[in-house]
């Protein structure tokens, strides 16, 4: 049987370096690395049935969406946010893929679903 290939962990891109480190011996020795409060949410993901989609996204996540419902464009975002372009449209594409959405328009619908316009 050929070796599993999959992932064997999560890290965050916003977690402490030491946490990278820990998975990476924790993986290296065969384990799964997978730290409480994700495997809680894994665990409960659909225990809580109907919650919101709009839970897990951080408050900047929140105010890019309500910009996005509310019709500002990306070039407006990039300034209110006073990040670049580039770095707006990536956020963007995680909200996206957060979302379920697959553009900008259906972004907008689900502010406007969840009327945070």
């Amino acid at each position: 049987m050929p070796p599993h290939r999959g992932a064997k962990g999560y890290v965050s891109k916003n977690d402490d370096p030491s946490v990278f480190i820990e998975a990476v011996q924790q993986v290296a020795r065969g384990a799964v690395f997978l730290q409480a409060n994700v495997a809680r949410a894994l665990a409960f993901f659909k225990a809580g049935g109907g919650s919101s989609p709009l839970t897990d996204l951080s408050r900047r996540e929140l105010e890019i969406l309500r910009l996005i419902g509310a019709g500002r464009t990306m070039a407006e975002l990039a300034g209110i946010f006073d990040l670049s372009y580039k770095t707006l449209a990536n956020s963007c594409t995680v909200l996206k893929k957060k979302l379920g959405a697959r553009n900008l328009t259906d972004l907008a619908r689900i502010a406007l679903d969840h009327k945070l316009v």
